[in-house]
């Protein structure tokens, strides 16, 4: 997610916070409270970040990728942004593997993106 908030936009809220899990529930039990919608009973917010100009989040997208958005003051901005989506021709969440693939594919990223080319 990259952030593009307009240089006068001074509203309050609109900011993305990042949950977890209440409590160790399995992957199906998660699946179904994500379904129904997941009630604050079953989520705590770990970390806030503010919605403003040039702002990027990234993260795996998974059933333990819990975030929402603040509630947002009524204004005559939009909430702008661009949302990023990486695709992987590899299975990525298999338990053997996962952090040798995030590490490796997360230093291809950052390089492209500090360097302009392949790690």
């Amino acid at each position: 997610m990259f952030y593009l908030r307009h240089p006068s936009d001074k509203s309050q809220g609109g900011d993305l916070q990042i949950l977890r899990w209440n409590k160790s529930y399995s992957n199906r039990q998660k699946l179904k409270f994500y379904k129904e919608g997941v009630d604050e009973k079953r989520y705590e917010i770990v970390e806030t970040i503010k919605y403003d100009n040039n702002v990027a989040v990234l993260f795996l997208n998974s059933i333990d990728a819990l975030h929402l958005v603040s509630e947002r003051e009524v204004t005559s901005y939009s909430r702008c942004f661009v949302n990023l989506v990486g695709e992987s021709s590899s299975e990525i969440f298999k338990k053997n593997n996962i952090s040798k693939i995030i590490s490796s594919r997360m230093k291809r990223l950052f390089s492209f993106l500090v360097h302009g080319h392949r790690y």
